[in-house]
């Protein structure tokens, strides 16, 4: 284990990065609010530092909120995805291709690229409702593209598409089967985490099913299963609760689960195993079978859990907020990571897969090293920022000491250190599986001294009428005649019940299709009814139209007529006489003119001359009964001014 101040130097020394694993020897990086892709990282073990070949930044376009505090990066198995997770909100954020098609021709990259940021929730719910879990689906092929998988805190499942995030694709709602209580002080039963399950197809209407696994606070398991075709989802069926699980005991419980995790191994579908931890650092490897399909109830497929195999982690501090972490481990397969605040674990359980494997095709082959290859790659006193545990591969390594396959494990400390570890990929052993494997378990002949946990849980599965089913043997007994005789009768008779339900589901809905044809029949009658009269009304209001546009263009026509009688024309030429006497109003004007003018010099020179003879007096005041007298006279000529204009308006009138 050696520190490293890669950080420091890249991003200052108060930066508290968040990072995930991309390609061979490259990390994406989130810190100070950017996101980095960081190429060629190698290990120098005489410094003890990291050196990297290329720093590539992400510019996002819309750019991300001021508050936004990312807690989690997660990749797509394609490598073309990454979603930054946050409390309340999930950007998703596409790479260029660049970057995946050009890892290994870093001459070729450019320092700076553009990528688009699209949000999930986008505030959606509010601050009320807390996003605990965000989850990349391996199995591209199920919906045609990239899917990821957001529990949200009101114990739903929402998963999203990437070639469309405005809406979910499917949302698995867990709280059909948990108290609705708000107001429990945390007390309450919730989902404390989930997991995408395995594909499988029916066996009666060979419908491809997916499914989603998830475990609450007291340790119980819930499922829930889609119908998908051609990458829709056609049928959400109901929940279910309550997974009974086979090699449990009370040495091993599984209260408390924080993890659960689909382990992504090259068997996935057919033998599928996930990996379960609790906050007390119990593990346990779990593989799921689904029962037949005339065990469904309500037709909603069931499921049964074995224990393969349990274990305990040496170093764990059980203390609040120490939340225990599993992640697939992409560089070697079989493998997976186990973190937590103060350590980093790596599980290989390649054996154990192998001795389940060879029990069920009945050929054994040699493996004689230990069931579970389990290493512990950090341990520190001090805390590492969670869910930053990530694998490199060192395949392109120039250094000579070490070999062609070996693996980089980063980890973050709190004080933005890098801690580091590398494993030889020899100790890593690989898969040895026989070429062909079949879905199917033959009858083994239980050995007298033989105790081991699988070989029980293999004979409970034969006894079972349980995916996957065991072989039939070449010249089959009446008995087994008899019984698959009898599984098709019943699978008959539920058919004829579900014909006959539909039978009558159909007369039901043609009696309401006959009465509502009926009913729409009534309402279209008077609809037209209506139109009718709308239409003759407006037929009448056309024709009054044209009737007032006539009458109204005729008194238009007298009108003008009207005008130009009354009208005088401004072009009728003067007569000579009139030109004339038009020149001596002129010359009688403008003599007027200069008598006004000489009539107002002659006054002021006469009130100079008197004001120089008399001098300045005062202006005369009059007394009250003079100023009476003075307004009766005025009043009196008004009245005689005012009828004098009367006879002479009414004689204008007259004349005209």
């Amino acid at each position: 284990m050696v520190v490293s101040k890669l950080f420091h130097v890249l991003f200052g020394k108060e930066c508290h990065p968040i990072i995930t694993g991309f390609h061979k020897s490259s990390i994406i990086v989130f810190a100070n609010g950017k996101l980095q892709v960081i190429f060629g990282i190698q290990p120098n073990f005489e410094t003890g530092e990291l050196s990297y070949s290329q720093n590539v930044s992400l510019n996002l376009k819309p750019e991300l909120p001021q508050n936004f505090e990312c807690k989690k990066l997660v990749t797509s198995s394609s490598k073309h995805h990454v979603a930054l997770v946050g409390n309340n909100e999930v950007f998703l954020i596409s790479l260029p291709y660049d970057l995946s098609c050009f890892a290994f021709k870093l001459e070729r990259i450019k320092d700076t690229y553009f990528c688009e940021s699209l949000p999930l929730i986008k505030g959606k719910y509010g601050k009320k409702i807390k996003i605990n879990e965000v989850k990349w689906s391996d199995d591209d092929e199920v919906f045609n593209s990239s899917t990821v998988g957001v529990l949200l805190s009101n114990n739903s499942v929402e998963l999203y598409s990437v070639l469309d995030v405005k809406k979910p694709i499917a949302i698995a709602n867990f709280g059909l089967l948990l108290p609705n209580d708000s107001n429990t002080f945390g007390l309450s039963t919730m989902l404390e985490n989930f997991s995408f399950g395995p594909k499988f197809k029916s066996e009666i209407t060979d419908d491809q099913y997916y499914t989603i696994f998830a475990v609450d606070n007291e340790g119980q398991f819930y499922t829930i299963s889609f119908i998908v075709d051609k990458g829709k989802v056609l049928k959400i069926f109901s929940p279910t609760k309550g997974i009974y699980i086979f090699g449990n005991d009370n040495r091993h419980s599984i209260n408390n689960i924080c993890d659960i995790l689909l382990l992504n191994n090259s068997c996935r579908d057919k033998i599928p195993i996930f990996s379960v931890v609790t906050y007390s650092g119990t593990v346990m490897h779990l593989t799921s079978l689904i029962k037949s399909d005339v065990d469904w109830k309500n037709g909603i497929p069931d499921f049964e859990l074995y224990v393969v195999e349990n274990y305990q982690l040496p170093t764990v501090k059980v203390e609040a907020g120490n939340s225990i972490t599993i992640s697939n481990d992409s560089t070697t397969p079989n493998n997976y990571m186990i973190q937590d605040l103060y350590s980093l674990y790596s599980v290989d359980y390649t054996t154990s897969l192998n001795g389940l494997i060879s029990q069920m095709i009945n050929k054994p082959f040699s493996d004689q090293t230990e069931p579970l290859k389990f290493h512990q790659i950090f341990g520190c006193s001090g805390s590492i920022i969670p869910n930053t545990g990530s694998v490199v591969c060192l395949d392109d390594s120039e250094l000579k000491k070490m070999p062609l396959q070996s693996v980089l494990f980063l980890c973050v400390c709190s004080d933005g250190n890098i801690l580091y570890h590398c494993i030889y990929r020899e100790l890593m052993r690989k898969l040895k599986i026989p070429e062909n494997v079949e879905n199917k378990i033959t009858e083994i002949a239980p050995k007298p001294t033989e105790s081991n946990l699988i070989s029980e849980i293999l004979t409970i599965m034969s006894k079972r009428q349980v995916f996957p089913a065991f072989k039939i043997s070449e010249k089959p007994s009446e008995k087994v005649q008899l019984e698959c005789m009898i599984d098709a009768l019943k699978i008959i008779l539920a058919n004829n019940e579900i014909l006959h339900q539909g039978i009558e589901k159909v007369d039901t809905t043609i009696e309401k299709m006959s009465t509502l044809h009926k009913e729409n029949c009534t309402f279209v009658d008077k609809e037209l009814d209506r139109l009718s009269e709308y239409f003759d009304d407006l037929m009448r209001l056309k024709e009054t139209i044209k009737i007032c546009r006539d009458s109204i263009k005729g008194l238009i026509k007298r009108t003008d007529k009207i005008m130009d009688y009354v009208i005088p024309s401004d072009d009728v030429p003067l007569i000579e006489n009139e030109i004339k006497i038009y020149g001596k109003l002129e010359e009688i004007e403008n003599l007027c003119e200069s008598m006004s003018k000489a009539t107002f010099n002659i006054l002021e020179d006469v009130n100079n001359k008197k004001s120089i003879l008399y001098g300045t007096t005062k202006s005369f005041q009059s007394s009250a009964s003079g100023q009476k007298f003075m307004l009766m006279k005025n009043t009196k000529d008004i009245e005689d001014l005012q009828k004098w204009t009367k006879k002479l308006q009414s004689s204008v009138d007259e004349f005209f």
